[in-house]
């Protein structure tokens, strides 16, 4: 029983040394010095216990004491318990800064450090193969990385940021490194994302570009095709005629037909109506607004139409613009003016009339239309369908002449 009383109380002895030193690092100046009288009590207690041990025999005189100091301990271990969970103090705040996963240092400008948490001393690990002696290092070090990004040996990726503030009076740097693994992993998987999406864009518009050219040739086929055969007709009439089968008259029809067929737009049967244009556009995501009235037959509706069909292919394609503007509007001469302009990137340099729009340009001249194309500031092209100005013209006070 001797030997346990003994043992307890120096277990109370370094108990109270325990609350003792909670309480001076977390300044609780009236809980230290009250820890103190404590140990000391305890350590006299413990003396008194040898000297009874060594004179005699400890009685049962000695547990009263023992067990009050017992309480005193408990109640002591309580309240600093209970005051930690509800206040903050400077040693709070140093643990909480260890806890972070997020790394922080502050040092002055000669290098010398003010304080660092663990996580920094991890980071500086993998960077520069110490913990943090000299701020000045690390810095170096991180000034080295891409970015300010750095990747630690467990494949996290820290974003560093360095500034100057201001401790006591004096200048310290302060660096902070946040963990932005799991953001960097998002940020690759959309940058792939849109890699793979601008590759599927370039692949619709190479398919869009030889769509076009196949429907071109196809169209000027069957067009050629027709006249051949308009043409093989023409000649079976004319030996018909010779022989005195067929007479003049219907000669003359065959032949007024077969002019017709090669001066009209209509023997090119192009699907270049406003609604397969318009249907077109929408597939690729183009919004087309239309001010004014379009011609509604004929060669100006065939010359607009494949002009709308153009500049949406060329703001899909070239200046990656969602929206194409068609302007009509009515000039001095009584022409119409038909104005295409998009919300797209201007073009940059000069237009060269190549490919679809060389092919448009021959398209309104051979149908009595003017064509200008700008590329600054902004593209735009004009069409002037010159209405009876075709057939005739204006004198200088504005009257028609044929």
């Amino acid at each position: 029983m001797t030997l346990f009383s003994g043992l307890w109380m120096i277990v109370l002895l370094f108990a109270g040394i325990y609350v003792l030193i909670d309480a001076i690092a977390h300044r609780h100046r009236l809980f230290a010095l009250f820890s103190v009288l404590h140990v000391i009590t305890c350590y006299l207690t413990v003396q008194k216990m040898i000297d009874i041990a060594m004179n005699g025999s400890l009685t049962s005189r000695v547990f009263g004491p023992i067990a009050a100091i017992t309480v005193i301990t408990a109640v002591m271990i309580t309240i600093m318990y209970i005051w930690r969970t509800r206040n903050v103090s400077i040693l709070s705040i140093k643990e909480g800064i260890d806890s972070l996963s997020d790394g922080l240092c502050y040092y002055y400008r000669d290098g010398r450090v003010k304080l660092v948490n663990p996580a920094m001393n991890s980071i500086a690990k993998d960077l520069i193969g110490q913990s943090v002696t000299d701020g000045r290092v690390l810095q170096d070090a991180v000034a080295a990385s891409k970015d300010n990004m750095v990747r630690t040996n467990d494949g996290s990726i820290y974003r560093v940021i360095v500034n100057e503030k201001e401790f006591l009076k004096e200048p310290v740097i302060e660096i902070i490194a946040s963990d932005i693994t799991d953001e960097y992993a998002i940020r690759e998987k959309l940058r792939e994302r849109k890699s793979y999406l601008e590759h599927q864009r370039r692949r619709l518009m190479e398919v869009n570009e030889s769509i076009t050219d196949l429907t071109i040739e196809k169209e000027i086929l069957q067009a050629k095709i027709n006249i051949h055969d308009d043409l093989g007709k023409t000649l079976v009439m004319i030996r018909s005629y010779y022989a005195g089968t067929t007479s003049k008259e219907e000669l003359l029809s065959v032949f007024d037909r077969g002019i017709s067929l090669m001066d009209s737009p209509a023997a090119v049967k192009r699907q270049d109506d406003y609604a397969a244009v318009l249907k077109a556009a929408a597939d690729v995501g183009i919004k087309v607004i239309i001010n004014g009235q379009l011609p509604v037959s004929g060669d100006d509706a065939y010359v607009v139409s494949a002009a709308m069909r153009e500049c949406i292919t060329n703001t899909f394609r070239h200046a990656d613009g969602d929206e194409l503007t068609i302007d009509v509007t009515t000039n001095d001469h009584r022409d119409t003016v038909v104005t295409f302009t998009n919300n797209g990137k201007p073009p940059e340099g000069e237009i060269k009339e190549t490919g679809g729009l060389g092919h448009l340009r021959v398209i309104a001249g051979q149908r009595g239309a003017d064509m200008t194309v700008e590329s600054s500031p902004r593209f735009v092209l004009k069409l002037t369908l010159l209405g009876v100005r075709r057939y005739g013209s204006f004198d200088t006070k504005g009257k028609y002449h044929d």
